[in-house]
């Protein structure tokens, strides 16, 4: 299944240069939820991303524009900005973290502890360095959330995972870069989320069960009367 979800992220990725906005999920959580791959909207400020999607709600819509040749504008309408407790619930799922690990947004385990081979076998780097004899994998996505830095600008809060091949697997949800900065190394967590039907569908739907459920009634009455009269 890992397999055939980094095909169809290659797959994507070709098509998005090729001149296609139209993305495909990464992983889809227990939730329900459509994660896109955030390679996709990779150098956009946490400013770029505000001017389609809602910072308050997520809601997004519009065309998230690109800035490098490399990739093409997005149509993001329809997806929601992830906060930075939805994203800290995906780095739960995808990389098997014991519960509570993250409750204070930031943790390190050491690489035995496979969370960080865990996390790569979903997601694909944002970047990667040579260090010593191995890779050094990271992801690296903008939240929804900000915060007051010490320079006294607005921060975009980034959601990151960081596996190197010796030492330490790191999470974090603590730290960022500020609103206007963007960033080669670093996308944007967006989701699709469960469609929940409208009530009126699902109105029409309950007259349609009420429909057949009545019709079967009648059926059988009339089958009944006519054993009855014989």
């Amino acid at each position: 299944m890992k397999m055939q979800w980094k095909a169809a992220v290659s797959l994507g990725l070709f098509a998005l240069i090729a001149g296609e906005a139209n993305a495909i999920p990464i992983y889809v959580d227990t939730s329900g939820r459509e994660w896109l791959d955030v390679n996709y909207t990779r150098y956009r400020s946490w400013n770029d991303t505000a001017a389609v999607c809602d910072a308050f709600s997520g809601s997004c819509s519009g065309i998230l524009a690109t800035h490098i040749s490399a990739s093409n504008d997005i149509d993001v309408s329809g997806y929601q900005w992830a906060s930075r407790d939805e994203v800290r619930s995906l780095f739960y799922e995808v990389a098997g973290l014991p519960p509570g690990a993250l409750d204070g947004y930031s943790a390190a385990f050491p690489i035995g502890s496979g969370f960080g081979t865990n996390a790569f076998g979903t997601f694909e780097p944002t970047i990667q360095f040579n260090v010593g004899p191995g890779i050094q994998n990271i992801y690296n996505g903008l939240t929804r959330d900000t915060y007051l830095g010490s320079d006294q600008l607005l921060h975009g809060i980034s959601g990151i995972v960081d596996a190197p091949p010796f030492g330490l697997d790191h999470f974090s949800l603590d730290g960022g870069l500020a609103v206007d900065t963007r960033e080669i190394s670093m996308g944007v967590f967006l989701y699709k989320p469960l469609a929940v039907p409208e009530p009126g569908t699902l109105a029409l739907f309950a007259c349609g069960l009420l429909g057949v459920f009545a019709t079967r009634f009648r059926a059988t009455n009339r089958s009944s009367a006519s054993v009855s009269t014989r």
